[in-house]
């Protein structure tokens, strides 16, 4: 491997010390091995720093510990953005530290960003992975989530942004994500706007900068495990009943950032005012909702063989 590896592997983590071993674990099991791991530990208090910081000295050709000054907690588009600006590789792979990659997934996304250069990103499907109880078994069953479009296909920009705000495309797991790190830095890299519980929406706004801007490879090839587990991020907000607030956060700050690149597509605009609308009107769209659910169940029941 040369100095300067092909792919730069972002790992920023927050008390990360239940999952990080598995996380760092992945990476290593990776068939590409032209790569270095960039740990930036966004404040940790756990057990998780030290780890971090032993991986770096095992192993300090290809892996470093990264903090904030005075091991401030400064958010994860913070973090993710730090480990970008001081990536070496041409390529950059995100790796939220609760989640797992399959052995080929640098292999293969490599392969397609390499046949495919007018692409800045690739993504594919995930294995929603619902961590196990106590017994080691879980109520719910993993599935792959699908990616809602047609795959292993070129989206041009915005095509998968009209998608995206028709909720017609599924939103990648920030894990699943391989892209180039110049075009990346390019747009501005991740939104740093987007903290504390907005974080939840962080990867969402990054997609639609990408997908606004240029060119995405979306495979059917399931790369990732993305945990499902009561301590995440995701699960935190949504049992605390913010998720209506970051979304309307989100789609706020789309709207400001489409106003300043001067776009005037008018699909993407409609779709943002009929969310917005959605938003201040919850019980109109909730009747709309009920509606829509219960006429596609009589056309379905019309359309029953007798």
């Amino acid at each position: 491997m040369g100095s300067q590896p092909s792919v730069s592997v972002v790992i920023s983590f927050l008390n990360a010390q239940d999952f990080l071993r598995e996380a760092v674990q992945s990476v290593f099991n990776q068939t590409f091995e032209d790569w270095e791991l960039l740990l930036v530990d966004d404040g940790s208090t756990d057990s998780s720093s030290s780890l971090a910081q032993a991986y770096a000295r095992h192993d300090a050709a290809r892996i470093r510990y990264i903090d904030h000054a005075g091991h401030r907690n400064l958010g994860l588009p913070v973090s993710r953005n730090v480990g970008i600006r001081q990536a070496r590789g041409q390529y950059v792979a995100l790796l939220d530290a609760d989640d797992m990659w399959f052995p080929e997934k640098l292999a293969e996304q490599v392969a397609i960003m390499n046949a495919h250069t007018e692409v800045t990103m690739t993504w594919g499907c995930s294995l929603y992975w619902h961590q196990a109880g106590p017994d080691g078994t879980s109520e719910r069953k993993d599935f792959v989530q699908q990616t809602g479009v047609k795959e292993n296909s070129v989206y041009l920009p915005p095509q998968l942004l009209v998608h995206h705000l028709s909720e017609q495309v599924t939103s990648p797991c920030p894990s699943d994500l391989l892209f180039r790190r110049a075009e990346v830095l390019a747009l501005g890299g991740f939104d740093e706007a987007f903290t504390g519980m907005y974080a939840t929406y962080e990867d969402q706004a990054f997609l639609s900068k990408v997908y606004l801007k240029t060119a995405v490879f979306v495979s059917g090839s399931c790369w990732d495990r993305y945990r499902l587990h009561p301590k995440s991020m995701c699960a935190v907000v949504a049992a605390q009943g913010h998720e209506t607030d970051c979304h309307r956060f989100y789609l706020d700050w789309l709207s400001r950032y489409l106003l300043s690149e001067k776009v005037t597509d008018r699909d993407i605009w409609q779709r943002i005012r009929t969310m917005l609308w959605y938003h201040r009107h919850p019980l109109s769209h909730r009747v709309a909702r009920t509606a829509k659910r219960f006429a596609s169940a009589f056309d379905r029941h019309l359309l029953r063989p007798a």
